[in-house]
């Protein structure tokens, strides 16, 4: 890979390294199986009850409210054997270049790491299909490890 340097104000940013920063900031990883989520999509299609593959559950519902069940500490990165919790929270699809992905703010789980608006867990859940055959998949972890939890819709 080339890079260009740029120099101002006695910083030097290589424009290789925004490259790689932006490419890797890119809303659905389809090199770790996710697909795109069809243009005519809207959150009211997305409403519904998910089930995890290896943990929870997760209900959107309307007005950008939801509801999860049977989740782990998630901060912990643990998941074998750990205690579970429920709450509510909320959720919003992204638009633009966000498009595909969802905001999600759990209010039971806490962490100063990540904290949402509501000063709950905040993640990004990717969400593929079409209006008719959804999925969301959660990275556990670091994206480039294509760890995912999916999210099949059951309701």
């Amino acid at each position: 890979m080339s890079s260009v340097v740029f120099v101002r104000g006695g910083a030097v940013i290589t424009a290789g390294v925004l490259l790689a920063a932006s490419l890797t900031s890119c809303a659905n990883y389809v090199g770790c199986g996710i697909g795109s989520l069809g243009d005519d999509v809207t959150a009211a299609d997305l409403e519904g009850r998910y089930e995890g593959d290896r943990f929870g559950s997760l209900s959107l519902e309307p007005g950008g409210v939801l509801a999860y069940d049977d989740w782990p500490d998630i901060r912990r990165l643990e998941w074998e054997d750990e205690p579970t919790t429920s709450g509510t929270g909320r959720w919003e699809l992204g638009a633009g270049e966000e498009r595909g992905t969802l905001s999600v703010d759990l209010e039971g789980i806490h962490g100063k790491d990540y904290r949402g608006p509501s000063g709950g867990y905040s993640l990004t859940l990717e969400a593929e299909g079409s209006a008719d055959d959804l999925r969301l998949a959660f990275y556990v972890g670091d994206p480039d490890s294509c760890d995912l939890n999916t999210f099949d819709r059951v309701e």
